[in-house]
């Protein structure tokens, strides 16, 4: 049996930041090009692939502009494993003041290989967008990265 010791070391929070504006075109998963005004039904894009290790803290998905157009527009955000594992609460696109806290579900942080991406899986009921932007901020640390040594004594 090991005796515990106080940590050594700390790491700073990484945080990445995703906009789409609702001209924007991009890949989704399968690799086919889409332009984010014409979804229809869901479409899954990768929105980063977090470093080896990496544990997701949290995060907040917010819309910079209202989604207009459809009757119903939604983000989700997880990864392949499970499609809402940030947003329990699917994310409404429509309101302009609409912002939804990305909390990580379940008992175990799920940790990143490094080649598995955080996904998006955008819907929109009965038309696209005609107008809309949004914003996702990511929180996470990793696993043996330090940039900061603590007092030892």
């Amino acid at each position: 049996m090991s005796t515990l010791t106080k940590a050594v070391s700390a790491q700073w929070p990484i945080a990445v930041e995703f906009e789409a504006l609702f001209s924007d075109d991009m890949l989704d998963t399968s690799g086919v090009s889409f332009i984010f005004e014409t979804v229809t039904a869901g479409t899954v894009f990768a929105i980063c692939t977090p470093p080896p290790g990496a544990v997701v803290l949290g995060g907040t998905i917010y819309n910079v502009a209202a989604a207009t157009g459809p009757t119903a527009a939604s983000l989700d955000v997880g990864d392949t494993d499970d499609p809402d594992r940030y947003t329990p609460t699917i994310h409404n696109r429509l309101s302009a003041t609409a912002h939804t806290d990305m909390t990580p579900v379940g008992a175990v942080a799920k940790v990143y290989s490094g080649n598995q991406s955080i996904n998006g899986t955008l819907i929109n009921s009965v038309a696209a967008d005609t107008t809309g932007k949004f914003r996702v901020v990511i929180v996470m640390a990793a696993a043996g990265k330090a940039t900061e040594n603590l007092k030892t004594t």
